[in-house]
C-alpha cells in the first residue's frame, strides 16, 4: 500500500464527517514519555518482551515529535503475533461512532496493525475491530501514513483497550494515537446503501445462530440513525460493525466481516506468513507445529497439507518415534481442511468430528480417508501419495492455549476421543461455532456463526475446549505445557 493510495482512502472516509471532536485521552499517545524504571520502554503501555520481539522507543524516525514506538522482529522465529496495549477510560453515550487515528511505518515481511476493543463495566467485550477488518494493515515496506479505525458503541461502554500487533520478520513503527467522537451529516443514504443494509440484515436474520436473541426492532431503528450521511456502499462500515457488535452481545464471538480485498487474497494465496515445522524431541518424541492457514485456493491448500504430512513422514521414517506432540497453541484458525488433511496420519482414518447445525441439531461428519479430508461425502483437500505412520495407535499429546481459536480449535476437536490422546494446556479461545460465509453486494463477505462442532463421539463444544490436563504457564523460559506432555508421553 503506497502513500498516495492511503491518502485517497482517508479523504473518501472523511468526506461524510461534519464534526470531529477529541473525546478520549490516551496516555502517552505519541510515545514521547519513557518508562521511569525501563527508559527504553514507553510509559503507560503494556506488552510482553520476548526473545523474538523487542519493544522500544526510538528517535531514528517519527511521524512527528521526537520519538516513536518500534516493534523489532528482526530475530523473530515464531508464528504468533506480538502485542502491546493500553486501557483507556471512556464512557459511551446512547449510540455513537468513535474514530481511532494512528500512524504506522513498516519494513516488515509479515503484517502489522491495530486492534480496538470496547468493554462494559463487567469487563465484557461489547465491540471490536482491527486493521485487517477495515483494510488498514501494513506489510512489506511502507513509509509513515495515517490510518483510521471506526467503531460503533453505546452507553454500556466504559473503557477501550487499544493495542498493536505484528508478525513475521522486520520492523514496524507506531506513533500519534488519538480517539475522537464523530458526527455524520444528517442526510438520508441513497437507495443502494439502503438496499445493501437490507441485504446484510436479511442474511443475519436468516442464517445467524443467534438471530432469535436480537432485538430486531431496536436494531432496525438504530441502523436508520447510523446510516445517516453515508453516501456509498463502500462507506457502510459503522452499521455493519454495529450488527456484529449486537451479535457479540448475544454471545456470538465468531462472526465477522472480511473485506473484498482480503477475501480475494485468500482465494489465491496463504494470507499468513506462518509455516508448519517439526523437530525431534528427547526420547524420540516427534513434534509437529501447525499454525494458522487462511487460503481457499485448492493448490495452496494441498501444498500446506502435503507439507505437514511430509514433516510427519520425515520424523517417522528417520527415527523410531515413541509418541507425538501436535502443537496448536499459536493457531488462531482460518481453514481447517488442509490442517486436518495434513494431520490425517495422526488423527487416523474415519470420522473425526461433526458439524452440528440448526435447531434440529442435524449433523454432517468430517472424515479422513487415504490422504483426503472431507465433510459429508465430499473430499475437500487431497494429498497425493499420503503417508501412513509405522505405529498404528501411538500416544499423542495435543497442546492448546487461549490463542488456539476457530479452525485451530476444530483441529484439536479432531483428536478428542481418540485412544491414547490427551489435551494439555489452557482453555481455548472460544470460537467453536461453525462459520458460513455470504457475499455482500460490494464483494465483502460476512462470516456468520451458524452451528456448533462435535467430536467423534458426538460431544458438542458450544463455547471452548478444556484441556484434559490444565497447565499454568508462569511466563518464564520453561515451557511447562510441553514438559507436562512429554512426561505423559514417556510414562
Amino acid at each position: 500500500m503506497n502513500t498516495n493510495s492511503k491518502s485517497i482512502i482517508i479523504f473518501t472516509f472523511f468526506s461524510f464527517f461534519i464534526l470531529v471532536s477529541i473525546h478520549a485521552q490516551i496516555l502517552n499517545n505519541d510515545f514521547e514519555i519513557s518508562n521511569d524504571s525501563i527508559p527504553k520502554h514507553p510509559k503507560d503501555w503494556k506488552f510482553i518482551n520476548t526473545n523474538e520481539a523487542q519493544f522500544s522507543l526510538t528517535s531514528s524516525t517519527t511521524s512527528s515529535g521526537s520519538k516513536s514506538f518500534i516493534v523489532d522482529l528482526t530475530n523473530n522465529t515464531s508464528n504468533k503475533n506480538h502485542y502491546f496495549s493500553q486501557v483507556v477510560k471512556f464512557q459511551g453515550k446512547k449510540l455513537q461512532r468513535v474514530l481511532l487515528t494512528f500512524y504506522m511505518k513498516s519494513d516488515l515481511d509479515g503484517t502489522a496493525g491495530i486492534w480496538w476493543q470496547a468493554r462494559d463495566k463487567n469487563d465484557m467485550q461489547i465491540g471490536f475491530t482491527n486493521s485487517g477488518m477495515q483494510n488498514q494493515q501494513v506489510s512489506n515496506k511502507t513509509e509513515w501514513s495515517k490510518y483510521t479505525l471506526l467503531l460503533t458503541i453505546n452507553e454500556k461502554c466504559t473503557q477501550f483497550i487499544i493495542g498493536g500487533y505484528a508478525n513475521g520478520k522486520g520492523k514496524v513503527w507506531f506513533d500519534n494515537f488519538k480517539v475522537e467522537d464523530i458526527k455524520l451529516a444528517d442526510t438520508n443514504p441513497p437507495k443502494e446503501v439502503k438496499a445493501y443494509l437490507k441485504a446484510f440484515t436479511n442474511i443475519v436474520k436468516t442464517h445467524s445462530l443467534y438471530k432469535d436473541s436480537l432485538n430486531w426492532k431496536q436494531i432496525d431503528n438504530d441502523l436508520k440513525y447510523l446510516s445517516k450521511g453515508i453516501n456509498s456502499i463502500d462507506a457502510v462500515g459503522s452499521p455493519k460493525n454495529y450488527i456484529i457488535n449486537m451479535l457479540k452481545e448475544a454471545g456470538d464471538n465468531h462472526s465477522f466481516i472480511a473485506p473484498k480485498i482480503a477475501f480475494e487474497k485468500s482465494q489465491n494465496s496463504q494470507t499468513s506468513t506462518s509455516v508448519p515445522y517439526s523437530k525431534l524431541l528427547d526420547n524420540n518424541i516427534g513434534y509437529i507445529n501447525v499454525p494458522d492457514f487462511s487460503s481457499r485456493n485448492d493448490s495452496v491448500k494441498v501444498k500446506f497439507a502435503t507439507k505437514i504430512q511430509g514433516l510427519i513422514k520425515s520424523l517417522d521414517t528417520e527415527h523410531t518415534i515413541n509418541g507425538w506432540v501436535v502443537d496448536l497453541r499459536d493457531n488462531p484458525g482460518g481453514n481447517m481442511h488442509p490442517m486436518l488433511a495434513g494431520l490425517g496420519p495422526l488423527t487416523g482414518e474415519g470420522t473425526s468430528g461433526y458439524f452440528i447445525s440448526g435447531k434440529d441439531k442435524s449433523s454432517e461428519a468430517w472424515f479422513y480417508k487415504n490422504g483426503g479430508f472431507g465433510v459429508g461425502h465430499n473430499i475437500t483437500t487431497q494429498v497425493e501419495n499420503p503417508y501412513v505412520i509405522k505405529q498404528s495407535n501411538p500416544k499423542i499429546a495435543v497442546l492448546i492455549s487461549s490463542r488456539t481459536g476457530s479452525s485451530g480449535e476444530m483441529t484439536a476437536v479432531a483428536f478428542i476421543g481418540k485412544d491414547n490422546t490427551t489435551l494439555f494446556g489452557q482453555t481455548s479461545g472460544g470460537y467453536t461455532t461453525t462459520n458460513q460465509d455470504f457475499e455482500l453486494p460490494n464483494g465483502d463477505r460476512v462470516y456468520l456463526a451458524s452451528g456448533f462442532v462435535a467430536d467423534r463421539n458426538n460431544v458438542i463444544y458450544p463455547k471452548s475446549l478444556q484441556p484434559d490436563v490444565t497447565v499454568i504457564e508462569d511466563g518464564k523460559d520453561l515451557d511447562k505445557t510441553l514438559e507436562a506432555a512429554l512426561k505423559w508421553l514417556q510414562e
